[in-house]
Formats: structure tokens, C-alpha cells, sequence
């Protein structure tokens, strides 16, 4: 191998470990800059006092729905649902129209075994 040959083989060596280096920095740069930006967008959230939204679902890993916050469709009732793992309504909580308000409480099978408008169902009231 004549030193000529050799020499272009080092060329082209340190050709291609500079295009590693400079990819290198440049997915260090962006990462950074990507954590960077994101910590700001956090931030701005955790300072916000009030959150605005129609309705709050909180999902478990499995993608299950166990606690729904919402309104009703015209924007006059609110209302908290709790559910189990296999889906079923625990419990249903709310208001009403006039402005009372109401509370359900379901077996996990989907029975209701109490309702605050009509009283307790095979069991005594919940409430003395």
C-alpha cells in the first residue's frame, strides 16, 4: 500500500468521523433546546389559575376512563362520575337545573343502590 493510499484512507477516516461529530452536537443541541421549551410551556401551565375546559377525563394506563368532570350540553349542570376498572358507574354526582343538587351511588354491576332524590334501595339512607 503506497503512502498516498494510506493518507486517503485517513482523509476519508476523518472526513466521516467529522459528520459523526457535528451529528453528535447538533442532536445534543436540539435536545436540550426540545427540554428547554418544554419547561417553559410547563411552567406557563403550573402559574395559570384557572383552567378552562368543557370536560376533564382522567384515563388509566390501560386507557380506561375512571373519572369523568363535565357539563351537561347546555351549559347548566355540572357533574363528577367516577367509574371501575371493568367501566361500570360507581358514582354519579351533580346538579340540577334549579340548582339542587343530587348524588347516585351504583354497585360496580351497573344497579344504582342509592339515589339522594329517592332514598337508598334495599339498604338504609346513607344520610341520618
Amino acid at each position: 500500500m503506497s503512502d498516498n493510499d494510506r493518507l486517503y484512507k485517513l482523509e476519508k477516516q476523518v472526513r466521516v468521523l467529522k459528520r459523526l461529530l457535528y451529528s453528535m452536537i447538533a442532536i445534543v443541541v436540539l435536545v436540550v433546546a426540545s427540554g428547554f421549551y418544554e419547561g417553559v410551556v410547563t411552567a406557563d401551565i403550573i402559574k395559570a389559575r384557572v383552567i378552562e375546559a368543557k370536560d376533564f377525563h382522567i384515563i388509566g394506563e390501560d386507557g380506561k376512563e375512571f373519572v369523568r368532570i363535565g357539563i351537561s350540553e347546555d351549559a347548566r349542570d355540572g357533574h363528577i362520575t367516577t367509574y371501575n376498572k371493568e367501566g361500570e358507574k360507581l358514582i354519579y354526582l351533580g346538579t340540577k337545573e334549579r340548582g339542587s343538587g343530587f348524588l347516585k351511588i351504583y354497585n360496580g354491576k351497573g344497579s344504582r343502590i342509592y339515589d339522594s332524590e329517592r332514598g337508598a334501595r334495599g339498604i338504609r339512607s346513607l344520610i341520618p
